[in-house]
């Protein structure tokens, strides 16, 4: 802490914008004047307490006021909860990477997108039995 003498009208600057200035000394008792910029507050220490006090318990919910902000959010967290998390669609299959069937496969054998033949969308459906094999060759043997 810095301690300053002052006698009266003596001033005190802090910054280049606040000034102190003793006014009047009266026994033990001691007016000053302070000039500060209007976005700097001023505020005698029991006061500045006081609106610490004050917002602390402001901020600070009581445990009743926690009790019902929990109940009126708990019936709002189960519908939050079902939408983050839907069940999954009929036709997925699941694996072990994904039980729920709904991400993409990380078999790096596994097909990871549409055929890209150059024939169209009808002979990529006909060239894989929907697994991802090649049909079977009519006549008894495997096509490649």
């Amino acid at each position: 802490m810095l301690v300053l003498s002052r006698r009266s009208h003596e001033s005190i600057r802090i910054g280049d914008t606040i000034v102190i200035t003793v006014l009047e000394v009266h026994g033990d008792h001691v007016r000053i004047g302070i000039d500060a910029p209007r976005d700097v507050e001023v505020h005698r220490q029991e006061v500045y307490e006081s609106i610490q006090a004050a917002n602390l318990s402001a901020a600070s919910p009581t445990p009743e006021a926690l009790a019902a902000a929990a109940a009126a959010l708990g019936g709002h967290l189960g519908e939050h909860r079902r939408a983050a998390n839907p069940q999954p669609r009929a036709g997925l299959a699941s694996s072990p990477e994904d039980p729920a069937g709904t991400g993409p496969s990380t078999d790096p054998g596994a097909d990871t997108g549409p055929a890209t033949d150059p024939a169209g969308p009808a002979s990529a459906r006909n060239a894989c039995d929907g697994a991802g094999h090649p049909p079977a060759d009519t006549r008894g043997t495997a096509t490649s």
